[in-house]
């Protein structure tokens, strides 16, 4: 790898993570797959429609004819599978783990695709938070029409940018959701999240302060500039920084003249196209806590001790302060210790080092979520 596609690599490795980039795609499962039985109940592969989508899932339905409470779950940023996995880290199925603990208490669960999965070249390539809002939506819509759920027990849970959609969804349809779980979900807009999120790169990257500093402003800058849609000019902020930077180097180790032009070039392009998409600005703009403000219904949020981009020290008072607002007494709000982003155990959360760890939930985590959805379940009228 030449220095400047290190540095280019660089540049992205803190976006992407702060922005909780795309993960590639993974084999969809066969929709048409027999039902599988056991003691606890039937794993059914089914789809539903979504607009123009057909999106497939996996329902898990506890034993017994019903009416069952229901969970849905909710993917967060990027191409992700039923299970919230990537091809990255082929292993880590934290809804699966979440279903077969909740399938023998008497919970389904419905875990669906997201769009970005089904049509990763067409309607899924280009995703906003409303997007996303309205397969949920289906998702709902899909449970409520089987006679084995009861529709006045469903809740919804949504892992990053999932429990963004699960507020909006919430807030959107009052009365009709019976609870909310959201796991590091964020309660401040995209741009705040990173203005907020570079005060803590330098622990968990072991960048120095300096270096945090001037990423932050060139990164700032080019949110700025995309918000504005002045593109000329943030192909030219991408251009300077990365020049800037190469200027910095020991004169052996510099690529060409011809290679750092062209380069630039194309990565300076090609980074102004990540920015102008409908997907960049929804996630920029959107602001979760006015969602939040208007949930009633009973909320679990979790974050994490070891983050990546949504630390409690910024998010964790705007949800509080979100949810009080609405006037919400039923909210439960923990930091969960030992766990980075994606709830698996962890002593940093630097992203570099998650296809490294151990890719199941740790059983504590599960069954905190499981048995306080057991008990929304419970608490909730039958329908």
């Amino acid at each position: 790898m030449n220095t400047l596609t290190a540095l280019i690599r660089l540049i992205s490795l803190i976006v992407a993570a702060i922005l909780f980039a795309a993960c590639q795609p993974v084999t969809l499962p066969t929709p048409e797959a027999e039902p599988e039985s056991s003691a606890e109940g039937q794993t059914l592969d089914i789809t539903f429609a979504s607009g123009d989508l057909t999106l497939p899932a996996t329902l898990t339905l506890p034993v017994g004819p019903g009416p069952h409470p229901a969970l849905v779950t909710i993917s967060g940023s990027g191409a992700d599978n039923r299970d919230n996995g990537a091809a990255s880290m082929p292993d880590y199925r934290p809804f699966a783990q979440l279903a077969e603990s909740l399938q023998p208490a008497g919970v389904a669960v419905l875990r669906y695709e997201d769009r970005r999965m089904v049509a990763p070249e067409g309607i899924g390539a280009d995703t906003t938070v409303e997007d996303l809002a309205a397969d949920a939506a289906a998702a709902l819509a899909y449970l409520r029409s089987r006679d084995d759920i009861d529709a006045g027990r469903i809740g919804v849970l949504g892992h990053s940018l999932g429990a963004t959609v699960a507020a909006s969804l919430t807030a959107a349809d009052p009365g009709e959701i019976a609870f909310v779980v959201a796991l590091a979900g964020p309660a401040l807009d995209g741009f705040e999240t990173i203005k907020a999120a570079y005060a803590h790169l330098p622990d968990v990257l072991g960048l120095s302060p300096e270096q945090v500093a001037g990423m932050a402003e060139g990164e700032l800058r080019a949110i700025e500039l995309a918000l504005a849609e002045e593109w000329s000019a943030l192909e030219e902020h991408f251009a300077a920084m990365m020049t800037e930077q190469l200027a910095s180097l020991p004169e052996e180790r510099k690529p060409s003249a011809e290679q750092i032009a062209a380069l630039i070039e194309q990565q300076a392009a090609q980074l102004v196209a990540n920015y102008r998409t409908r997907q960049f600005k929804s996630e920029m703009t959107h602001d979760p806590a006015e969602a939040w403000a208007q949930v009633n219904e009973p909320v679990l949020a979790l974050f994490a001790e070891h983050e990546t981009a949504i630390f409690a020290a910024d998010h964790l008072p705007a949800l509080e302060a979100a949810l009080a607002s609405a006037g919400n007494g039923d909210v439960s709000i923990e930091i969960v210790p030992g766990v980075n982003h994606l709830f698996l155990e962890a002593e940093s959360g630097d992203p570099q080092l998650w296809p490294e760890l151990d890719q199941s939930m740790p059983a504590r985590v599960v069954e905190r979520i499981a048995r306080w959805v057991q008990a929304q379940a419970a608490a909730t009228p039958q329908g």
